[in-house]
């Protein structure tokens, strides 16, 4: 059971504004937190059991005593009562904010399933990095990265072997969709038409995809999504190559002629309900979406010939290397 908005609410940390509202709330925090506890003990822990250990499972239980002890303190204040509260001047209520700040900030909802290939189930909820208040999200930071590698290769996993990957949303999104809610963002903003994508935020994109290929190097990579109430497959490949004065050429000049340092194959199958069953409405949305692509939007940066800045990857980019992706169809 894969951990996603829904465990909490409709676009759970879409931005740092909104993370930041929620987090400063008392009752928001709360909210979070419970969500979690649920979501832990009913589908988390079954995931990997072992991932859970003993001081975190304490610390579960620690909280909902607290918090169960102060709910009853409201509605019995007597001294006999307080005496359960207070323990040699210590409030023990204040130590629902220490459990709170452990329980909000656990990294280990990413797990990964023993199937072959391996499976990797991605957190791309609780573990975002925000660039600015208002803009979309890397959805995976470079520590959730980290973890990600240690838990595939302690589970067993080859470098070279095939790898599925489990994301909630599209890795390589439907991209005349994906351009219609750019162009919506640019105008009315990005929680309201949801702008979280893989593909909004290109640092988190190309980090994403280089620490696939470096890391683990698989012989080809399947990504199985949902979540955007449509369904499409994609094949793609994400080469990188050498640094060198053909940097300074288009694509175009160069031909077959790049030097290419590593290949990843990518196929994606991106399957969801749809959000109406209506044939009329759904060939409206397809003509829709066609033409603002053709009017409005122009393909940006990653495109099928385009090349990508090796700063888009800071963490996880070999030195002296760019990066292409090649989108097949």
């Amino acid at each position: 059971m894969i951990c996603d908005d829904h465990e909490i609410t409709d676009d759970w940390n879409i931005n740092r504004k909104w993370r930041d509202s929620v987090r400063n709330s008392v009752s928001g925090a709360q909210i979070i937190v419970n969500g979690l506890i649920v979501y832990w003990a009913f589908q988390g822990w079954g995931n990997d059991p072992d991932s859970f250990n003993d001081d975190f499972i304490e610390s579960i239980k620690s909280y909902l005593d607290l918090k169960k002890q102060k709910s009853l303190f409201h509605f019995d204040k007597t001294a006999e009562f307080s005496n359960l509260i207070y323990d040699s001047g210590v409030n023990k209520i204040d130590k629902t904010g220490l459990l709170e700040d452990r329980i909000w900030n656990y990294k280990k909802w990413t797990y990964v399933a023993p199937t072959y290939p391996f499976s990797v189930f991605l957190d791309c909820r609780t573990q975002r990095e925000f660039v600015n208040p208002d803009g979309p999200p890397v959805l995976l930071n470079d520590e959730t990265l980290a973890y990600i590698k240690s838990e595939v290769y302690h589970s067993g996993y080859k470098r070279g072997d095939p790898l599925v990957i489990i994301s909630p949303t599209p890795v390589f999104g439907f991209e005349h969709d994906e351009s219609l809610q750019r162009f919506l963002t640019s105008i009315s903003g990005s929680y309201k038409w949801d702008l979280e994508t893989w593909g909004a935020n290109k640092m988190g994109f190309i980090n994403f995809l280089t620490f696939v290929s470096n890391t683990f190097s698989p012989d080809y990579c399947i990504i199985l999504s949902g979540d955007v109430h449509y369904a499409f497959t994609m094949k793609a490949k994400f080469d990188q190559f050498n640094n060198g004065d053909h940097l300074k050429q288009s694509s175009r000049d160069l031909g077959n002629n790049i030097p290419i340092l590593s290949s990843m194959p990518v196929a994606q199958l991106t399957a969801s309900p749809l959000r109406s069953n209506s044939l009329t409405r759904r060939k409206l949305a397809i003509m829709v979406l066609n033409l603002v692509h053709k009017i409005i939007i122009t393909r940006k940066t990653v495109s099928r010939t385009g090349l990508i800045d090796a700063s888009y990857n800071p963490g996880y980019n070999n030195h002296g290397t760019s990066k292409e992706l090649k989108e097949v169809n």
